[in-house]
């Protein structure tokens, strides 16, 4: 399974992307060679993620569609990945690496994060038994969310079922238009249902196929405003771990006078929050596990909300 990390940050908080992709101690970069907590089953050493990678980033003063890089290269071997991250900051930063699945093609169509309008998502983990329940999925989907598909990766066809829900959660308020560029926000309560629909019906069609393998689903995804992430694990034995998936949140991530990053707190208030599937430093207090089958919110404010994947509960109205 892949690698991924999701930053957040108050717009006055942007972070350079070298601080996040290739400076840290355990950064995205280092967990392509030397990933720790990866879960054996794919036909790579454990600590490898080599097909490929991809960063995305907003630049809201331009518009709400996110710049992504993608390479099939490998990530520590890539000069104008050191050379963007050395230059470019964002208040929203997606980044990925990728260990492919047993015969999946190395393209860059295939590498995440993958987009639509003002859309992007990531996926750590694995669909079970995707090329049988493949046509079922497609045959779902409507017209809009269909041709977004470019590759050939179940993490693409998720993010079409993902964006197939979006758009029926949606479609009261008109905020969905046909190629997902709409300049309006959803509301985060939006992404947590399509979010919920979208686990929920990749389950009824593993189920329907007579597939009883688990799927790893540990998703993220961002309008440019607001970020949903999901840590999931579909095991009808309800006795498999999820994929790791950790969080760390404060006021600043900074590199302290002895080269390393911490994150820093002044006070109550967060003002950044990063996701990824590994801890980027070792300072264990840092960092906090994400709960086993859960979706996490971050709002446009900074409102960090965690909530069952299979509850039926609504966020606060108050949140943004």
């Amino acid at each position: 399974m892949c690698r991924l990390l999701v930053y957040k940050g108050l717009n006055h908080q942007p972070v350079l992307l070298s601080n996040l992709i290739t400076r840290p101690e355990h950064s995205i970069i280092k967990q392509a060679y030397q990933c720790r907590e990866r879960q054996e089953g794919t036909h790579l050493p454990n600590a490898l993620n080599a097909d490929g990678f991809g960063i995305g980033w907003y630049t809201p003063k331009i518009d709400w569609t996110p710049c992504v890089f993608t390479s099939t290269l490998p990530a520590w071997n890539n000069r104008n990945l050191n050379r963007l991250c050395a230059k470019i900051s964002s208040s929203l930063i997606f980044a990925h690496v990728r260990a492919a699945g047993q015969g999946s093609p190395i393209t860059e169509t295939n590498c995440h994060p993958f987009v639509a309008g003002r859309y992007m998502f990531m996926h750590n983990g694995h669909i079970a038994e995707f090329s049988k329940l493949k046509r079922k999925l497609v045959a779902s989907l409507g017209d809009k969310a269909f041709q977004i598909i470019e590759g050939t990766t179940d993490s693409e066809h998720c993010f079409a079922v993902f964006l197939d829900e979006l758009s029926r959660c949606t479609n009261v308020c008109g905020k969905v238009c046909d190629d997902f560029s709409s300049s309006q926000p959803v509301l985060p309560q939006h992404l947590l249902d399509a979010m919920k629909n979208t686990i929920r019906r990749l389950r009824e069609l593993r189920i329907e196929c007579g597939i009883n393998e688990h799927s790893h689903l540990n998703f993220a995804v961002t309008d440019g405003e607001c970020v949903a992430i999901s840590r999931v694990i579909d095991d009808d034995s309800k006795t498999k771990k999820a994929a790791s998936m950790y969080f760390s949140s404060g006021t600043t991530f900074k590199c302290n006078s002895t080269g390393g990053f911490t994150m820093a707190q002044r006070d109550r208030r967060e003002e950044v929050v990063i996701v990824a599937s590994e801890r980027l430093t070792s300072v264990a207090e840092d960092w906090m596990e994400v709960p086993q089958n859960s979706i996490m919110i971050i709002t446009s404010k900074l409102n960090i909300l965690t909530v069952s994947v299979d509850s039926g509960s609504n966020l606060p109205a108050d949140n943004e």
